[in-house]
């Protein structure tokens, strides 16, 4: 692995277990060198590798941003994605981080959802390259975006559900599915990762 670039993982699980895993597995199994932080303290103490960071990934979790975020949790991501100068990539409740920071809104589902689901993509972006205009993915989330922030652009959709956000112009990008569980799902972790972070 060149140590000489990373992805910097915003550890909002605060474990490696179940669907977190995943993630850092796809990464280490494609020689993706990757730091991982779950607190402010953590984040400031690589401070002197911030310039070596090519992309941010926000992970998912199980907190809930319907209910609440808790000032440590938001504090952790606001920093990450305003003081290290990278592409951002939030995935489930990160995307849903990034649309309600930019004053989108987030809203409680019915009931969890834990299946596959259809994806329609309604506009070609590099985030999609190489993906089929209508894809399964695995979706696991108990919240989702009912209004998206005001410089996203929703390019895919469940239904009537946003599926993923962009904001090019700001390099914020939005899943809410988890690509890592899937194989045909993770050439959008790719694209992120090699097409618009350069790593």
């Amino acid at each position: 692995m060149n140590s000489d670039k990373y992805i910097l993982i915003i550890d909002n699980q605060k474990n490696k277990k179940n669907i977190y895993y995943y993630l850092t597995q796809v990464l280490s199994k494609n020689n993706i060198n990757y730091l991982e932080v779950n607190t402010l303290q953590q984040l400031n103490n690589i401070k002197n590798k911030w310039h070596k960071i090519k992309g941010i990934i926000l992970s998912g979790s199980n907190k809930r941003l319907s209910i609440g975020i808790p000032y440590s949790t938001f504090l952790l991501n606001k920093n990450a994605i305003t003081y290290i100068d990278a592409p951002v990539l939030g995935i489930c409740y990160g995307m849903q981080f990034l649309n309600f920071y930019d004053y989108g809104t987030i809203s409680q589902l019915p009931e969890f959802c834990n299946q596959k689901i259809l994806i329609k993509k309604h506009k070609n972006h590099k985030l999609l390259k190489g993906i089929n205009d209508n894809f399964f993915a695995e979706c696991k989330n108990n919240d989702y975006v009912s209004k998206k922030g005001n410089n996203m652009n929703v390019i895919a959709t469940h239904n009537n559900n946003i599926q993923i956000t962009v904001d090019d112009k700001n390099k914020r990008y939005g899943i809410q599915f988890h690509p890592e569980l899937k194989k045909s799902t993770q050439p959008l972790l790719f694209n992120f990762i090699y097409d618009i972070c350069k790593y």
